[in-house]
């Protein structure tokens, strides 16, 4: 987080210079900024064509403090605030969230709360994780789900309604 005002300025001096080409600025982050910051790394996104990733490390507060040091509390706010402004330009998505899967720390049940929190802002943020079999060794992480929405037609303008599949991600354990 210290360094994203140099990011900002880095990417926008690439953004000046990138000439003809399609330049993506995307951000990713553990959300825990000032609203201000956050507010030029949505813009520079929304700009650009990218996308801001957070990591929603763990929904229950105390099980994030014991996992980070610090609270939630900012993560959450600014994750929902973001949420509010994907209507600005829903695809490519600009908000994505992700999260981990740590045995004994965050299993099953903590990413569906994950999940519903954000179904809850808007059923079409996508969330993607990781499987960490080894905590001592985060190098051999695991792509472990992918929670997205299918694509459907409706009537004859073909409309596209987008609902969530279910998580199977098996237990706590």
């Amino acid at each position: 987080t210290p360094q994203l005002p140099f990011l900002l300025n880095t990417s926008n001096s690439a953004l000046i210079n990138q000439g003809d080409r399609i330049f993506r600025i995307c951000w990713e982050t553990n959300g825990s900024m000032s609203k201000h910051v956050l507010a030029d790394l949505v813009d520079s996104a929304l700009n650009t064509g990218g996308c801001i990733k957070f990591d929603l490390k763990a929904w229950d507060e105390t099980l994030h403090i014991a996992l980070t040091g610090v609270t939630n509390r900012q993560t959450l706010k600014n994750f929902t605030w973001i949420a509010g402004r994907i209507s600005e330009r829903p695809l490519p998505p600009l908000l994505i969230a992700s999260t981990l899967m740590v045995p004994g720390y965050i299993g099953a049940t903590e990413v569906g709360r994950i999940a519903a929190f954000i179904k809850r802002l808007n059923p079409n943020i996508p969330l993607t994780g990781t499987f960490v079999r080894n905590v001592h060794n985060l190098n051999s992480a695991w792509i472990l789900f992918f929670l997205h929405h299918k694509q459907k037609t409706k009537g004859a303008g073909h409309k596209k309604a987008r609902s969530w599949d279910a998580w199977r991600l098996g237990s706590d354990k």
